[in-house]
C-alpha cells in the first residue's frame, strides 16, 4: 500500500485534560506521608505518573487526592493499576463502579453527567518496599498513572478483528487486552517505514462504530509508530485489501508523548463513524511497535461488549 497525498492532519501540543491550574496543589497529597503531587504544576496537561506514598510499616493501601480549588466538571478518569476511584460532591464521597473495566490494568472510568466535583480520590494497594533500620518490612503504594479528562468518554468495546500489516500476528492478542508491559509488547517485522512501505494496525468491526478518540501506549522496547496518522473506513465493501478506496483521514489533534508508557491521545474534532480504523506508520524507523490501543466513544453512544479476534496477516 503506497500512501497518497500529504502526511498528516494532527495539530500537536494540545490541552486534552482538565487544566492543572484548577487544582489546589497544597491539598493534592498522597497518604501516608502527605507526599505532594509530582510535576503537574509546569505541565500543559494533567498527567500524574509515578506518584508514591512514604514507606511505612503498615501494609494498607495508599490514597492519592486530586483536589480542586472549586467544584469542577470532570467527565472521565483514566487510571492504571488502581484499587478504586472515588469522587467528592459536596461532603459526600461516591465510588465509581468500574463495570466492564474490571480486571483491566488501564481503566477508562466515566463520571455521571452534569456533576461538578470537588475532588478525586484514588486508592492503590501497597507493596513491599525494603526494610527500616531495624530490619522491619516497609510498604509503599504508587499511583503509576492517572489523568482527568473533561468530556465523558467510554471505551469502545464492540467485537473487533485486529489485523497487522506484517508477519508478526500477535497484535490481536496484545493491543486490546488492557495491559501494557513496561518493556515489550507488540513489534512488527523489520522493514523501512516509508510512504511506499508503511506499517499499519487495523481494527475492524462487523457494524459501523462511532469513534471519538484513540489512546496509544507502549513499552520501552516497542518501536512506537513514529510520525503516524489515523484513517477511518467509511466506504462500502471489505476494508481489508481495498487499498486507499473508502478511507478518510479525520481532522483532529494529537498530544505529544506523555510520561507514562509513551502515552499519546488523538481526538477527532467531530466523532467519526466507520467499519474500521487503522493506525499507519510511514516514518520513524525500521519497526513499528505498540503496547495498547484504547478506542473511545462519547459516553452517551451505546456499545456492545464482546471478544477480540486476532486477525489475519496481510
Amino acid at each position: 500500500m503506497a500512501l497518497a497525498g500529504p502526511m498528516p492532519g494532527w495539530a500537536q501540543g494540545i490541552l486534552f485534560s482538565v487544566k492543572p491550574s484548577l487544582l489546589s496543589l497544597s491539598e493534592c497529597v498522597a497518604e501516608p506521608g502527605a507526599v505532594p503531587i509530582p510535576g503537574v504544576a509546569t505541565n500543559l496537561n494533567l498527567e500524574v505518573a509515578g506518584w508514591q506514598t512514604q514507606p511505612v510499616s503498615e501494609s494498607g493501601p495508599g490514597t492519592f487526592h486530586l483536589v480542586f480549588k472549586e467544584p469542577t466538571r470532570v467527565g472521565t478518569v483514566l487510571v492504571h493499576h488502581a484499587g478504586s476511584v472515588s469522587y467528592q460532591v459536596g461532603k459526600a464521597w461516591k465510588t465509581l463502579d468500574p463495570g466492564a473495566e474490571t480486571g483491566r490494568d488501564l481503566q477508562v472510568l466515566t463520571l455521571p453527567e452534569g456533576v461538578d466535583i470537588q475532588a478525586v480520590r484514588i486508592t492503590v494497594p501497597s507493596r513491599p518496599d525494603g526494610a527500616d533500620a531495624d530490619g522491619a518490612p516497609l510498604h509503599r503504594a504508587e499511583l503509576s498513572y492517572a489523568t482527568l479528562i473533561p468530556v465523558r468518554l467510554a471505551r469502545l468495546t464492540e467485537p473487533v478483528e485486529v489485523t497487522a500489516h506484517c508477519a508478526n500476528d500477535k497484535a490481536g492478542e496484545v493491543l486490546l487486552d488492557g495491559r501494557v508491559d513496561p518493556e515489550r509488547n507488540w513489534t512488527s517485522d523489520r522493514h523501512a517505514l516509508t510512504p511506499e512501505t508503511p506499517e499499519w494496525v487495523m481494527l475492524k468491526w462487523n457494524t459501523p462504530q462511532t469513534v471519538r478518540g484513540v489512546m496509544t501506549f507502549r513499552g520501552r522496547e516497542d518501536g512506537g509508530l513514529g510520525s503516524f496518522f489515523t484513517e477511518v473506513f467509511t466506504g462500502e465493501g471489505d476494508p481489508v485489501g481495498g487499498g486507499m478506496e473508502g478511507w478518510q483521514r479525520p481532522v483532529g489533534r494529537r498530544t505529544p508523548t506523555g510520561p507514562f508508557r509513551s502515552s499519546q491521545f488523538f481526538v477527532a474534532l467531530q466523532p467519526v463513524t466507520g467499519r474500521a480504523l487503522r493506525l499507519i506508520s510511514a516514518e520513524g524507523g525500521a519497526r513499528a511497535g505498540l503496547g495498547e490501543v484504547i478506542l473511545t466513544r462519547d459516553a452517551g453512544t451505546p456499545s456492545k461488549a464482546g471478544p477480540v479476534t486476532p486477525g489475519k496477516v496481510n
